[in-house]
């Protein structure tokens, strides 16, 4: 049996120890392991495995997910470093009283079929944290989404104008906005439920025949809830 590394602390040979044990239980494959949960080749595997290797967090956290076993089954230390971690990044982002939001970049997102994000910092708007919350939100789950059209503009949504959607909140309620993806595109639209259908409408009287309701299909899916618009004077 080939001996840990000389250098590795006692800590980290025995976090080693309980992670090839919980591993050997399972008994997965250390080449198709490594590939699928980006942890590197079979022999890295192996490596870290046998204390040959220290193992970090980035690796810790994939043994986590692949063996279906929280990190501290296996390493108490790593596991209270990422909550010491996790712990003072709220402590810092507590002290500040903005938080970013990000943008979508739509043409990219309907192109790729998935969501896209503007890479342009300028894009990135800054909320009070506070705001969020009473809106039931988390800056991580929400996005700002620019308006291309006319046809919400009853409900004071323009052409132009953001929209913020709260990807937590897709759970669909009748005659509330959301931002949809619809047959590849993205929309923000009023859900409405019409005999156990539902349908994305349009809010714009004057142009009522040129957006006519949108049924929603098994395919298409509620990105998240709008619940604020703002535009540029």
């Amino acid at each position: 049996m080939a001996k840990p590394d000389s250098k590795l602390e006692h800590w980290q040979i025995e976090d080693a120890a309980r992670l090839k044990a919980i591993f050997e239980e399972r008994k997965p494959n250390q080449t198709e392991f490594g590939v699928r949960f980006k942890i590197g080749s079979q022999g890295f595997v192996w490596q870290l495995l046998n204390a040959h290797r220290p193992l970090g967090i980035k690796h810790a956290r994939a043994f986590a997910e692949g063996l279906g076993v929280p990190i501290d089954a296996f390493s108490p230390t790593l596991a209270k470093q990422i909550a010491d971690a996790s712990e003072r990044i709220e402590q810092i982002e507590a002290e500040n009283p903005h938080v970013p939001v990000r943008m979508l970049d739509a043409k990219a997102s309907a192109g790729k079929g998935d969501l896209v994000f503007s890479e342009d910092t300028k894009k990135i708007l800054m909320f009070r944290r506070d705001y969020l919350a009473k809106n039931s939100a988390k800056a991580k789950d929400v996005l700002g989404f620019e308006v291309d059209g006319d046809s919400m503009v009853d409900m004071h949504i323009i052409d132009g104008s953001v929209v913020l959607a709260n990807q937590a909140k897709k759970e669909p309620i009748s005659k509330r906005v959301y931002v949809l993806w619809v047959n590849g595109k993205l929309y923000v639209k009023q859900l409405v439920k019409v005999d156990n259908l539902w349908y994305a409408r349009s809010r714009n009287i004057e142009k009522m025949f040129d957006y006519p309701d949108i049924q929603i299909d098994i395919d298409d899916r509620i990105v998240g809830r709008a619940f604020w618009c703002g535009f540029g004077l």
